[in-house]
Order: structure tokens, then C-alpha cells, then sequence
């Protein structure tokens, strides 16, 4: 006859596969669950550039090297830049305090012209 009747094996299997379906999330749930991980991140600023206070930690911490790696100091003054700050200023008030709190950096700081960071042309 045309009767399909499930036999207990059967209904067995699909009982654990829908219990694995349950406890197991599946593929579209993880991509959505990463998906929003992804916007609540960039919400919180996680992939931004660092800013002004960051950069201003960052050039302390070059300059505070014995010696002074130019490119370095150049690499931070550019990602100022890149966020719209003025970099002269940032670099004249970083070394204004850097010096005025330890004055035996004078020889080692940089002068402008080689760590200014390369104009976009």
C-alpha cells in the first residue's frame, strides 16, 4: 500500500536530529550572531584610528626614546594628520612638555623638518 509509516529507528534519528538543530545553532545563526558582533564593535570605535589622546601617548612615548626614531614619530604625526589634527601643534606641545619635565631630551628630540609628516599631493 501507499502508507509510509515511520518505524521507531527512524523516528528515533529525526527526535536527536532536532535536538541537535536545538542545542546546535545553526550556520545563518552564527553569521547573524557575528554579523552584529561586528556592528556593536564598530559602535564602540574598536576599528577607529586612535585619537587625539592616543596619538598624543604615542608621540610622549617616541619621543621619550633615547634615540628618537624619526620615522616613528612621523608615522604618529601622519595619523594625526589623517584625523584632521594640526601635527606642528601636536608635536610643538608634546615636546614643549616633554622637555619642560625632562630637559636632558633636548639633543635627541627631532627638529620638525625631519619628522614632518609628507603632504598628500
Amino acid at each position: 500500500m501507499g502508507v509510509f509509516r515511520k518505524t521507531s529507528g527512524q523516528r528515533f534519528r529525526r527526535g536527536l536530529l532536532g535536538l541537535q538543530e536545538f542545542l546546535d545553532p545553526g550556520a545563518a545563526h552564527v553569521i547573524k550572531a557575528l554579523d552584529q558582533q561586528v556592528v556593536e564593535d564598530e559602535e564602540a570605535g574598536g576599528g577607529d584610528p586612535p585619537g587625539q589622546v592616543e596619538l598624543r601617548e604615542l608621540l610622549e612615548e617616541a619621543l621619550g626614546r633615547t634615540p628618537v626614531d624619526p620615522e616613528e614619530v612621523r608615522q604618529v604625526l601622519t595619523q594625526a594628520q589623517d584625523l584632521g589634527l594640526a601635527p606642528r601643534t601636536l608635536f610643538d606641545e608634546v615636546v614643549s612638555a616633554a622637555l619642560a619635565a625632562r630637559p636632558s631630551l633636548a639633543p635627541h628630540v627631532p627638529i620638525w623638518s625631519r619628522v614632518a609628516p609628507v603632504e598628500a599631493g
